[in-house]
């Protein structure tokens, strides 16, 4: 919803003349982003918006940051799956024993196979898989300003700014203030999928049906997610995927031990011998 007390004629007025003061001229797009509320809500795009906010409605809830911080990636990591056409492209097979839950199939967003290296101290390259530049500077950016729009009590309306060179969002503030913010954003730590499957040289020939009969497990470190079979029903539509996702997630007690992971990437920065390997920065 948005809130017309933030841009009645005298704030706007006081914004004009802060330009002034400052020697700009108020340009054209900024003028009619202030005066017309152009933009749209962010996420209202994806159809697992849903999910995105039961994250961040829980994430909020426990009052820690690090739960918001844990929330995003975990968030990003779910909407690269959603955004990847053809998984078995990006799917490595790996000896029986090799990977956690009897799974031998990995698919990870970093060129590396992690839970190899935690589990059995093995560096493997795997070429990571992610969805194309340009779709993943919009979608972590919307991931992010969801968060801002969803966990934060002062801010009062968020708006994405597509195909704008002013700015790539306006946000309103409680007290009046109108903010205009240009937005970076990428996950700190991604946690990758597991598959169970039948053994196959050429992972990237596997059919859908060969696909859909796969256990699945989300993977993070701390703990390894069950999230089913991968049957058509899951995956063929990204609105039940992402349902269903949040129906796993955000019913278990595994949330509050997900949140180590980036706090040990978070705390590994400093330690310039990296010692904390499987933590280590992206």
């Amino acid at each position: 919803m948005f809130y017309n007390e933030y841009l009645d004629k005298n704030k706007i007025s006081r914004f004009k003349q802060k330009f002034k003061q400052l020697n700009f001229n108020m340009p054209e797009d900024l003028n009619k982003i202030v005066e017309e509320n152009v933009g749209k809500e962010p996420l209202c795009d994806y159809p697992w918006l849903e999910l995105a906010d039961r994250l961040i409605n829980w994430a909020s809830y426990q009052k820690d940051e690090a739960c918001l911080a844990f929330s995003f990636d975990l968030l990003t990591s779910l909407s690269y799956l959603d955004k990847i056409p053809f998984l078995q492209k990006y799917l490595r097979c790996y000896p029986e024993g090799s990977l956690p839950q009897s799974c031998n199939y990995h698919l990870g967003f970093i060129n590396l196979c992690a839970p190899l290296l935690i589990a059995n101290d093995i560096w493997s390259f795997q070429e990571a898989a992610k969805p194309k530049s340009g779709a993943i500077g919009k979608l972590t950016s919307e991931i992010i300003l969801r968060f801002i729009q969803k966990a934060f009590s002062n801010i009062m309306d968020v708006k994405v700014l597509g195909g704008c060179e002013v700015a790539d969002t306006c946000i309103y503030h409680r007290d009046g203030r109108i903010i205009l913010g240009e937005i970076k954003a990428s996950p700190l730590v991604t946690f990758p999928l597991l598959l169970k499957g039948i053994p196959s040289e050429n992972p990237s020939e596997l059919s859908e049906t060969q696909l859909q009969v796969m256990e699945s497990y989300l993977y993070m470190h701390e703990e390894t997610i069950e999230l089913g079979s991968t049957r058509s029903r899951l995956w063929g539509s990204s609105e039940l995927t992402m349902q269903e996702i949040a129906e796993i997630l955000t019913g278990k007690e595994f949330l509050l031990n997900g949140i180590k992971s980036p706090l040990k990437s978070r705390n590994s920065f400093p330690d310039i011998g990296y010692k904390h390997l499987p933590y280590t920065p992206r």
